[in-house]
């Protein structure tokens, strides 16, 4: 009866410590991961405009590379021309920006809004051009 009770004990912690472990696993870090894909900003926002949801799935959860004009500058939000909305990482700044500067983006692409025709990004950086 005893040995039951410890097996069991034993497979009740591995269980937990299988389940702590997939719970908190280590955060994606955009920075140091090298992009799926490399492209211009028209080409990004084309590529969500234009086609059909199979080739969205292509690029969805994927870290991209891309250049292009700012449109607008908002608290922690940057909107590239033509309509791609970015979601900085917490280590960037935008107090050097300015509209119509060049700049060098990575990030994670997050989707498309039909509703507002937007190409939505997070944990992005840059560097000026």
């Amino acid at each position: 009866m005893k040995t039951k009770g410890f097996i069991l004990a034993i497979i009740v912690i591995i269980i937990g410590y299988l389940s702590y472990n997939y719970m908190y696993q280590e955060h994606r870090n955009v920075l140091e991961e090298k992009a799926s894909f490399s492209m211009s900003s028209i080409r990004l926002y084309s590529i969500f405009n234009n086609t059909s949801t199979e080739s969205h799935r292509e690029y969805l959860n994927k870290i991209i590379e891309f250049d292009g004009l700012v449109n607008s500058i908002n608290e922690g939000l940057l909107v590239i021309k033509p309509n791609i909305v970015c979601k900085l990482d917490s280590n960037f700044s935008i107090a050097n920006l300015n509209i119509g500067d060049t700049l060098i983006l990575k990030g994670r692409c997050i989707g498309f809004d039909d509703l507002f025709m937007e190409v939505k990004m997070d944990n992005v950086s840059f560097k000026q051009d």
